[in-house]
């Protein structure tokens, strides 16, 4: 798999050919450019994903502080935030460099869901509710 830039200019330069070169004669001009520039695609590292989590069990009361908790709302709000514009990024682009950003998007849809459950855990309430009781 090549990197994600080499995809993008790919198929950028693949769909803005012009009128009269065939898709497979861009393919091949695009494929010679890189072979004369010495391009050596390499072997991509696979980004993890997916969350592994380890039980920590402690004696002590381990309830987080309402400051704590508004440090993990922010993180929830961020990681929800974050996804909602890897989603809106992932629309416009090709189809070819989608697969990279997939994997981000999982994770940090992930991330807030575990965010959230932990925050309904706690029956936390955004500063702004808390302000209204």
């Amino acid at each position: 798999m090549t990197d994600v830039t080499t995809k993008l200019i790919h198929d950028t330069f693949i769909q803005n050919r012009p009128d009269k070169v065939g898709e497979q004669e861009a393919e091949e001009l695009f494929n010679r450019w890189l072979e004369f520039h010495g391009f050596q695609p390499e072997e991509q590292p696979i980004a993890p994903a997916g969350f592994e989590y380890e039980t920590v069990k402690t004696k002590e009361d381990s309830t987080p502080s309402s400051d704590d908790l508004d440090a993990i709302a922010l993180a929830s709000d961020n990681a929800t935030n974050s996804a909602a514009m890897i989603s809106d990024v992932m629309d416009s682009l090709p189809e070819s460099t989608q697969e990279a950003l997939a994997c981000a998007l999982n994770d940090f849809d992930c991330a807030a869901e575990h965010l959230h459950r932990l925050l309904d855990k706690y029956d936390y309430k955004p500063l702004e509710e808390r302000e209204e009781d």
